[in-house]
């Protein structure tokens, strides 16, 4: 059975208004995953099998964030505010069929 699932990433700019200057880096976060079917099955992001930093920081949540059940943590991903990127690799991996058919 094939369980699809949909990838999450929420860019948390807090409750108010945020402004940044060229070139200042922007935190991209990764949240919750599940299947689009039932949102009550959902799985921290990091337990499945992708790209992951050597040590997960996880972002304190507001009570609204904790109470719908998100998990943030910090990602890998670069974003520069007003930097142009065309393509950029964050990992490579390689899987075995067994892995794949999980």
């Amino acid at each position: 059975m094939v369980v699809r699932l949909i990838l999450v990433l929420s860019v948390c700019l807090c409750c108010s208004a945020v402004s940044y200057k060229e070139g200042e880096g922007i935190q991209v976060y990764v949240n919750k995953v599940g299947p689009y079917f039932n949102p009550h099955e959902t799985y921290a992001y990091y337990s499945l099998p992708v790209c992951r930093p050597d040590k997960i920081k996880f972002r304190q949540l507001s009570l609204g964030e904790v109470l719908v059940g998100d998990r943030l943590a910090e990602s890998l991903y670069e974003i520069t505010f007003r930097k142009a990127v065309d393509n950029a690799v964050l990992c490579k991996s390689t899987f075995k069929q067994e892995e794949v058919d999980q």
